[in-house]
C-alpha cells in the first residue's frame, strides 16, 4: 500500500487560484510529474502527489 498524500484537481485549482481546466491542462503539459486518473476513461477523476504541486508552486514562486 502506497502512503503517498494525494491532492484533488479542485484542491490544486483552489490553491493556486486558477481554473479546473487550467489544471487539467497543466497536468497534459507533465507539469505535474506523478499525476494520474483514478480509473480509465475521460471522465474519471484526476490526482496529483502533493510533492508535485510544491515543486510546481516553488517553480512559479521563483519566476516571480
Amino acid at each position: 500500500m502506497d502512503n503517498e498524500q494525494l491532492m484533488t484537481v479542485k484542491e490544486v485549482a483552489e490553491k493556486l487560484g486558477v481554473s479546473y481546466r487550467t489544471i487539467i491542462r497543466l497536468i497534459h503539459a507533465q507539469k505535474f510529474p506523478g499525476a494520474y486518473q483514478l480509473g480509465s476513461g475521460k471522465t474519471m477523476p484526476w490526482v496529483i502527489p502533493v510533492d508535485s504541486f510544491v515543486a510546481y508552486k516553488k517553480e512559479l514562486q521563483s519566476k516571480e
